[in-house]
């Protein structure tokens, strides 16, 4: 999680991401991710705040690994390290998005944590954010 709000940064007002999606809090893509019933209560209660940013990014990242969980059998034996730099990635691209890195995937599905970092650095994600990536990459060789 501390990964995620390091390089998303916190926002309590709506914004326009780069993909040109509104966007709030951590990163929360609100175009293709709307609130639930439940936050929707807790905005209205409690307002933008830091707690109601919690409580969506829990949410989000719930989604993230479960359907890393969904991709990845084996992915609860993932190092602790693989899990944060997988998670970043789904969280950043969404699900659809991230099935398009078809190289990397398959890198993972035959144990090559090698070729998998080299795909997400080579890719347009990795040159948009590159630190990010280098940092994802660094971790998924690493482990």
């Amino acid at each position: 999680m501390n990964f995620i709000k390091r390089h998303e940064g916190l926002r309590l007002i709506i914004y326009i991401c780069p993909a040109g999606k509104r966007t709030i809090f951590w990163g929360r893509n609100i175009d293709d991710n709307p609130f639930s019933p439940d936050e929707i209560v807790a905005l209205i209660e409690k307002g933008a705040t830091t707690e109601v940013a919690e409580m969506c990014l829990k949410r989000d990242l719930e989604w993230t690994i479960s359907s890393l969980r969904n991709e990845f059998a084996d992915y609860d034996n993932f190092s602790k390290a693989r899990k944060i730099a997988l998670a970043s990635v789904m969280f950043n691209l969404g699900r659809t998005k991230f099935m398009k890195f078809k190289f990397m995937i398959s890198a993972i599905r035959h144990d090559d944590w090698v070729a998998a970092g080299i795909e997400l650095l080579n890719s347009k994600r990795g040159k948009q954010l590159k630190n990010r990536t280098e940092e994802e990459m660094d971790m998924l060789i690493q482990g």
